[in-house]
């Protein structure tokens, strides 16, 4: 992954081809997954990606992402451009509003929630490449100890591409969403990894 620990999202290099979504309030079932504030540094790539999912504990303090913070609270997730390279159209990121760190921390703090929570994360991703590029995607996300952002975040990206090294078995969770009603059966392969 990249070594600036922002995984290539810079929002200052391009920021007329940023589009920020975020899933509207119960429009999944990420609420059975209690929230957890962030409590780490309030610098840094974790602490710029409490600013961009909302997250409360980082609401009232000063933004910590180097290219700007707006308003991109109100949902249950919060999807933006990753602009590490790719061989794609482009890359996005989605990340839930509450800071659990990777697949295996989500597993101990959503209980049976994390599958919900997954759906609606790949839900927001899917829909969000659509307005790239309409068809199946890429979704993945980084196994536990193989993460350098350690903020819970999926990647989406086109079908036979790559970015942060992904596809890869080794270390990350992988799975083809060719439609939004495959959400349920990729949220439970991710949510049963190993």
């Amino acid at each position: 992954e990249a070594g600036n620990g922002f995984e290539g999202f810079d929002l200052a290099r391009d920021p007329e081809n940023i589009t920020i979504f975020s899933t509207q309030k119960g429009a999944s079932t990420m609420s059975s997954c209690n929230f957890v504030p962030y409590s780490g540094p309030e610098s840094g790539a974790e602490s710029c990606f409490c600013h961009k999912g909302g997250n409360a504990a980082c609401v009232d303090k000063p933004c910590s992402c180097r290219e700007g913070c707006s308003n991109h609270h109100g949902g249950a997730s919060s999807t933006f451009r990753n602009l590490a390279p790719t061989n794609c159209p482009g890359a996005y990121l989605t990340i839930p509003r509450a800071y659990v760190k990777d697949l295996g921390d989500a597993r101990r703090q959503c209980g049976a929630g994390l599958q919900g929570m997954l759906r609606g994360m790949l839900q927001a991703g899917f829909s969000a490449y659509q307005r790239l590029q309409a068809g199946s995607v890429m979704q993945c996300i980084h196994l536990p100890g193989h993460v350098s952002v350690e903020w819970l975040h999926l990647h989406t990206f086109c079908t036979g591409g790559s970015v942060d090294g992904m596809p890869n078995s080794a270390t990350a969770v992988c799975e083809e969403m060719a439609s939004m009603s495959d959400a349920d059966r990729i949220a439970s392969s991710m949510a049963s990894f190993r």
